[in-house]
């Protein structure tokens, strides 16, 4: 029984551990996104907000970019960020491999 618990303890500190982590890892590949990000003429990004699916490779290496609702923007925005995406190849690894997800979803905020 107290093996059990300690187990179940262990367990759930881990997972702790690893969502802290991936809010990381997410951090650290949006701010390479932004880095990489051209916000177009005639814009100013009071609300902007994109939703990104990226899917990758091992080691980061992006494979696909779909880039869906875009908020306080257009065309040329959506187009925008998916080129940040792209220029943005390879991604940053994650600080521990079974935080590896093949398709991640990113919201794109430009601070």
């Amino acid at each position: 029984q107290m093996r059990a618990t300690e187990e179940a303890i262990q367990r759930a500190a881990r997972q702790r551990q690893l969502n802290t982590m991936l809010s990381q890892y997410i951090g650290a590949i949006s701010v390479k996104i932004q880095s990489r990000w051209r916000m177009p003429a005639g814009m100013d990004n009071q609300d902007v907000s994109c939703i990104v699916y990226v899917e990758q490779a091992i080691g980061g290496y992006i494979q696909k970019v779909d880039v869906r609702k875009c908020q306080g923007g257009n065309q040329q925005l959506q187009k925008s960020v998916e080129e940040a995406v792209w220029k943005s190849d390879p991604l940053p690894s994650p600080p521990d491999d079974e935080l590896f997800q093949r398709e991640l979803k990113i919201t794109f905020e430009p601070k």
